[in-house]
């Protein structure tokens, strides 16, 4: 949870293994404080899709563990 003083929201990460590796889920909700119903949904828009470019971009490194 994110309970910043302009920043409010939370997200959760979820890795689950499969044959050809693992999937990732991200789900994340974000708002400004003090922002009203539409505006905040736009602010949660853009939030997801800066969040989701920067998960693709560490997704696109193949990382081997082990």
């Amino acid at each position: 949870m994110k309970h910043g003083r302009v920043v409010l929201g939370w997200a959760v990460l979820t890795v689950t293994p499969n044959a050809g590796g693992c999937v990732i889920r991200w789900h994340e909700e974000a708002r400004l404080r003090g922002t009203p119903g539409l505006a905040s949904l736009l602010v949660d828009r853009v939030v997801a899709a800066g969040f989701g470019r920067l998960v693709d971009g560490l997704l696109a490194r193949r990382v081997e563990v082990g």
